[in-house]
């Protein structure tokens, strides 16, 4: 279930990450979750899972749960993915951080 877009929201992202599909909370500055959502471990699921986050409002930081995970290039924003042409126009680089 997705609240109205509110780009004056500043959003914070966590991920649950598995072998074939992540589990994604989306909650705002006050900690109130706006929602949770599966995504497939794919490129779509990726982009869609940024999509689906951005359309809270301004999405702040991601935590990724770091087991074997690999940040995908969706959410890379590392200086070479950051500051190049991205692998999708739909990709945007976002702050993301591995938890334990």
């Amino acid at each position: 279930m997705t609240i109205v877009e509110n780009h004056l929201l500043t959003v914070t992202g966590g991920i649950d990450t598995h072998l074939d599909f992540h589990v994604a909370a989306a909650v705002d500055s006050n900690g109130g979750v706006l929602g949770v959502e599966t995504f497939d471990t794919t490129t779509g699921g990726y982009r869609r899972l940024v999509a689906w986050l951005a359309g809270f409002g301004t999405i702040g930081l991601v935590g990724v749960e770091g087991t074997g995970f690999t940040v995908p290039a969706s959410l890379d924003t590392s200086p070479t993915k950051a500051s190049g042409s991205s692998r999708s126009t739909e990709a945007r680089a976002v702050l993301s951080v591995l938890t334990d």
